[in-house]
């Protein structure tokens, strides 16, 4: 789904991508194919940006696995992919010596 240049993808099972990752997407089309940097991982149904820039979720609404970024484009309705379309990223590895 996009809505005001903001999309939000849900993925089928639960993923260690934080905040700050890039993903890449192929096989979604409406313009949302590419590399992704994730802005949130919310776990509540996006509805808008409001007047002043700020993120609308409905809290009344859980939607779990889903990927928050900046994507300009038409408004997209949320719908499932079929067939499936893919995600991939590179897992982040850091240690402490």
């Amino acid at each position: 789904m996009r809505l005001d240049d903001v999309a939000v993808i849900q993925t089928l099972e639960e993923t260690p991508i934080a905040v700050g990752q890039s993903v890449t997407l192929t096989n979604v089309g409406d313009g949302l194919d590419g590399a992704q940097t994730v802005l949130a991982v919310p776990p509540y149904l996006f509805i808008g940006v409001t007047d002043q820039g700020d993120w609308e979720f409905n809290y009344d609404i859980p939607v779990p696995n889903q990927l928050l970024f900046r994507d300009s484009g038409s408004d997209v309705e949320r719908d499932d992919l079929n067939p499936y379309g893919t995600l991939t990223w590179t897992a982040t590895c850091s240690w402490i010596t």
